[in-house]
Order: C-alpha cells, then structure tokens, then sequence
C-alpha cells in the first residue's frame, strides 16, 4: 500500500497499525513533524517511510512519534526535461523573478529593482505556466531569484535552474539546505523579506567574472547527482528487500 499525505484516512483507523500488507508512506513536507498538523498524528501508525529531504528525515526522528524505519530518497531532476543552457552573453534576461508562490513579494521587487537598475533586463513570473515553458524562462536568464513557500520539504526548482547553470538566489526553506548552500552553490538570503532579497540581488550584481563561474560550477555539479535514476535505484531497493524491512 502506497500512502502519502492525506491517503490515511483511506484505511479505517481500526486497520492501520494491523494492516495485512506492508504500508510505504511518502512524505513531502515539513509539516508532518508539527505536532499542530493532522498529519502528525499519522506518524504513530507503522510504515515503511521515504523522505524526499533528510531534513524532513531529521524533523520526523527529533519527534520520536514514528513507528518504523526512515529512509530518504531525494528527489530528482528529470534531465530530459530541460533545454540545453544557452551561453550567458546570449540569455535574454538579467533576472528572473520566480514568484508564484509570493506574487505581492515578487511585484514590490520588480517595481524596487526597476527604480534602482533602470537597465536590467527584469522578467517576473507570477502565473502558473506549463513545466516546459517554466523551464525554459529559467534557462533564458543570467539570474534566477526564486521565491518559494517559507517552509518546503523539498524544492525542486533549485536545482533545475543549476543544472540549466543559472545563478539561483532562493530562501532557506528547511527542505533545500543540502542542495541550496550560501556562497557555495547559491545566494540565501537570511530574511525573506524585500531589504533581504534586494541585499541578495546585490550581491549576485556584484559577483566577479571567476566568483560568478565557480558558483555556477559548483551548483551545476551538486544538482546533477539529483537524477530520476539515483531516485529510482534507491526505491526499487527498498521493495527488494520490504519484506525483511517489513
């Protein structure tokens, strides 16, 4: 049986800790840890876990509510998906803000970025787009300034703008401190709010021709152990052997 989120309550709750087959629960989001969620009474019933971050892994141990093992299974990229990066010099944008999820957030940095860089080629994203077409706007900017939920178990997005070697300035989230490391792979701002964000615009202007490079370079590398067929080895290992697990 294959849960995650929600699905519990598709099982009668007389039946969840004596269900006859075993139980493989995946997890997204930070949220299951919180003892204030619904979610977080799920963890007492025995399952096989998979974690799509070892935060949220971390999260679900320091509770010492979860009955049966942990494991984690990053998620992965599917290459194929992506466009091949066109040259820096040849990208049609600066910066790309990625607002979705803080569309308020995302216009008030359009409107201070555009009074303080009259010359920088700005695109701001606020509406759902088809994956492809998200993709390829990331490819098409020098810099992407992405703007996620404050807390998220993952954060796919990321990585998928290293891998198409775009500088990513994106928030800790919880969920992308293995992938999302300041100075190292990325810019993280340490509030999220707009002085923060500007600061973290900032500083990417400022990056050297070399700083710039060796960042790209080191992001691109990180993002591209993330793939579907790591993904996909490591979970088929788990029902190899779920029995014994189990």
């Amino acid at each position: 049986m294959f849960l995650a989120g929600f699905d519990w309550e598709s099982i009668p709750a007389s039946e969840r800790d004596h269900f006859p087959r075993p139980i493989i629960n995946l997890v997204q989001g930070l949220s299951h840890s919180d003892p204030q969620d619904v979610k977080f009474g799920f963890l007492g019933h025995r399952a096989i876990r998979i974690c799509c971050s070892p935060e949220i892994a971390d999260a679900l141990r320091a509770t010492r509510w979860v009955n049966g093992p942990i494991f984690t299974i990053p998620n992965g990229i599917d290459m194929r998906l992506l466009p091949v990066p066109a040259p820096r010099a040849a990208r049609q944008f600066d910066l790309l803000i990625a607002g979705l999820k803080a569309p308020r957030l995302a216009g008030e940095l359009a409107c201070a970025l555009n009074l303080l860089y009259p010359s920088m080629r700005l695109s701001s994203l606020t509406e759902p787009l088809p994956r492809s077409a998200f993709l390829e706007a990331l490819s098409t900017a020098r810099t992407a300034l992405l703007l996620p939920q404050p807390k998220e178990g993952f954060y796919l997005p990321a990585l998928e703008a290293m891998m198409l070697r775009t500088i990513v300035l994106c928030l800790d989230v919880g969920g992308n401190r293995s992938f999302c490391r300041d100075g190292e792979t990325a810019i993280v701002p340490p509030q999220y709010d707009l002085s923060a964000l500007m600061a973290a615009v900032k500083r990417a202007i400022a990056l050297d021709e070399y700083a710039r490079e060796a960042l790209i370079t080191r992001a691109a590398a990180i993002a591209g152990s993330y793939c579907l067929s790591r993904e996909r080895a490591a979970f088929h290992n788990i029902l190899n052997e779920i029995h014994q697990i189990w």
